[in-house]
């Protein structure tokens, strides 16, 4: 609805300043202009700060004070504000897209800031302590508040509750009335608003009123209107000179505190008198609405009912003349059909003597049918089953013939090609021996100071116990220290040490194992179906943070289906691979050592691992190999949770369900990625690398590429 223009008497009787309201509910922060513009120029303000622009109505007013005193203005919004002016054109205004949190964390120059954003306790106390840091920074001066009195000053109003931590109990239909009892008050204008008003951590009055209670130098003036504007000014920063003119201002805002309140709470009553009567209003023209469906219903009803008794009368016309009729052919009938009847049953007489001499015929002819097609379904039943017989035969010789001949194939380039690579891997696997058992002598004749030794080659091909030394060392100080609450453990190369078999070589050798439980299998097809199982497993998994994590279940169900196995025997593939890795794995006795004095002074102990063994598996593979007592009170493996420990987010799982601090996190383990770094960059877990053998590490890979190497040549990826 448009404002309607005064009269010149009257419009002279109320002066109103430029871009001033004239609203059934004003509640805009332009109202205040006037007033906060003759305390800006008595500071003479050159840096402006706006939080919260909504329609951009007091940024136009600020901007244009901006102009005239050659001053700067940011506006600051997360919403896209339409702004009533061309922005861009305008060389002293900035506009900032983002929330109050994010503008403030970096701070600028601004001499006064125009706190308008989202009115809540939580919101309004979070950006006073910002601001309150980094006043010596911004050197503010004057920091005006909106809604600091009724109905906003003790409850809170939710722009966007998702970003608040601890929002108060809120609803969308909720009204904000200033009496005791249940009276109409006025609506949110579609936000949410608190529940209930008053009490702890409740309003933007109830905010700055705390902020003011922990912090001196602050001085704090309300004026007691509708919505309120409160205004804070930081003595610290005034200009020696600046408060004596600005006291006046101040004062002069309180000496008229009785008088607003009259008038103010004379027009809060009126809005919640109109609101009420609108509500009343719109409840009854529904119910007029309503009424008048009603009554032209009715209306049209009637006229249905008028125009349906016209047509029965008129139908009860013509049925009266035709039942006249019916009459006169009834009884002209009678006498035909007493006619008829005689002539029928002699009919009839002779149509029954043929039936039955019919019947008898149909009889003879269903048995004589009946014979004749018992007898061809015979012969049909014959050659069907002569004819499938003697297709699954065909193709049984022609499958046989073509494996048969792939075989022989296959056999001769297998043959030819382990000759080769047996050979080089017993040369290069006892070369791998010689080395590493002169280099364990070597180290055994070492000073017990070595470790200390600055050359890099040298310190690649030292023994693991020397060289992580110093770091087990340091892990054993944290325990005592105190600082600690939990020891993480890595599981593979950590706390259990494997041989020198690589992974696919590993395979090799649990296919052997599996070829006694199945032996319609060879140990070749068992290790191919399970290299080509591992492959797809991990890549039909979408990645997280660049990782991949497939489970065993996964892993194995695959292979069952290559090989054509049942689901029931999945368990007894996963068992024999279980079987193979316990007897290849042998506990640390250093990292055993140091998890029973973890024990000893009560911290718990428990297993991490990147691995497609879930936590229960390596639970079960945990016990098989580790002494009494010795196990961890919780294993964490990526396979559970679709995430690793590489890109860092599992050790969120970790500790959520731990309820540690990260800094009271100790974690060990041999990758210099999943367990050293990403721990320790993304959340500050104290983490220590325990690298092992280099020389050890490339006998692994060296295994671990000719596996690959014969996969690829036998074309057993290919199509993936």
């Amino acid at each position: 609805m448009s404002t309607p223009e005064l009269t010149p008497p009257t419009a002279a009787l109320f002066p109103l300043a430029a871009g001033a309201q004239r609203e059934e509910n004003i509640c805009s922060m332009v109202n205040f202009a006037p007033e906060y513009r003759r305390l800006m120029d008595v500071l003479r303000i050159t840096r402006i700060v706006e939080i919260g622009s909504e329609a951009g109505v007091n940024t136009q007013v600020l901007l244009g004070y901006a102009r005239s005193r050659g001053a700067k203005l940011v506006a600051v919004d997360p919403a896209d504000v339409h702004f009533p002016f061309d922005a861009e054109k305008e060389p002293d205004f900035t506009f900032f897209r983002g929330t109050s949190a994010e503008f403030l964390a970096a701070p600028l120059p601004a001499e006064a800031v125009f706190l308008d954003g989202d009115h809540n306790y939580e919101t309004v106390l979070a950006d006073l302590e910002t601001i309150f840091r980094s006043r010596a920074a911004t050197g503010i001066k004057l920091l005006f508040l909106h809604d600091v009195s009724w109905p906003w000053a003790r409850r809170d109003i939710y722009y966007d509750p998702a970003r608040i931590s601890r929002p108060h109990a809120f609803h969308a239909e909720n009204t904000a009335s200033p009496y005791v009892a249940g009276s109409p008050g006025l609506p949110p204008a579609g936000y949410v608003t608190a529940d209930a008003e008053g009490g702890p951590g409740n309003g933007v009055l109830t905010a700055v009123e705390e902020f003011l209670a922990r912090h001196d130098g602050w001085e704090f003036r309300r004026l007691p209107v509708l919505y309120g504007i409160g205004i804070l000014v930081c003595r610290e920063n005034l200009a020696p000179g600046e408060e004596p003119a600005l006291r006046p201002l101040l004062d002069e805002l309180d000496s008229h505190r009785e008088l607003l309140s009259v008038l103010e709470l004379n027009r809060v009553e009126n809005l919640c008198r109109i609101a009420g009567l609108n509500g009343k209003l719109q409840e009854a023209a529904g119910v007029w609405r309503r009424d008048q469906a009603y009554i032209g219903e009715l209306d049209k009803k009637l006229k249905d009912a008028e125009e349906a008794w016209r047509k029965d009368q008129a139908y009860i016309g013509e049925l009266g003349k035709k039942l006249k009729d019916a009459e006169e052919a009834w009884h002209k009938d009678q006498a035909y059909i007493g006619e008829l009847g005689r002539k029928l049953k002699e009919v009839a007489e002779e149509r029954d003597r043929k039936l039955r001499e019919a019947a008898d015929i149909w009889r003879r002819n269903q048995a004589y049918i009946k014979e004749l097609g018992e007898k061809l379904k015979e012969v049909s039943d014959e050659r069907d089953a002569l004819k499938v017989t003697i297709a699954e035969r065909d193709r049984q010789l022609q499958d046989a013939a073509e494996v048969w001949h792939k075989d022989q194939i296959y056999i001769r380039e297998v043959e030819e090609k382990l000759k080769n690579v047996s050979a080089e891997r017993d040369t290069l696997g006892n070369k791998a021996i010689e080395l590493e058992r002169s280099l364990r002598q070597l180290s055994l004749s070492l000073p017990t100071e070595s470790w200390r030794c600055r050359d890099s080659l040298f310190r690649r091909l030292l023994p693991r116990g020397l060289r992580n030394r110093r770091r087990l060392n340091a892990a054993r100080q944290l325990l005592d220290s105190g600082a600690i609450a939990v020891l993480s453990l890595d599981i593979f190369d950590t706390l259990l040490l494997r041989d020198r078999t690589a992974e696919l070589e590993r395979f090799a050798g649990t296919a052997k194992c599996q070829a006694s439980r199945f032996p319609r299998f060879s140990p070749r097809e068992l290790y191919d179906a399970r290299a080509l199982a591992h492959r797809l497993a991990y890549q039909s998994v979408p990645p997280v943070q660049g990782c991949r994590e497939a489970s065993a279940e996964r892993i194995f169900t695959i292979m069952a289906r290559i090989l054509g196995l049942p689901a029931d025997a999945i368990p007894a593939l996963m068992e024999e691979e279980l079987k193979y890795e316990s007897a290849h794995l042998r506990p640390d006795p250093v990292i055993l050592d140091l998890a029973k004095t973890a024990r000893g002074r009560g911290i718990p102990v428990i297993a991490v691992s990147d691995m497609y063994w879930g936590g229960r598996d390596l639970s079960s593979l945990l016990e098989r190999l580790l002494p009494a007592g010795q196990m961890p009170q919780k294993v964490y493996s990526s396979s559970d949770f679709g995430v690793s420990k590489a890109s860092g987010m599992l050790f969120d799982h970790v500790l959520r369900e731990l309820g540690c601090a990260p800094e009271a996190l100790l974690h060990l383990g041999d990758d210099f990625q999943a367990d050293f770094l990403s721990p320790f960059v993304r959340h500050g877990i104290r983490s220590v690398w325990l690298p092992g053998s280099s020389l050890r590490n490339r006998y692994r890979k060296f295994k671990q590429s000719c596996r690959e190497r014969d996969l690829h040549e036998r074309n057993i990826f290919h199509g993936l």
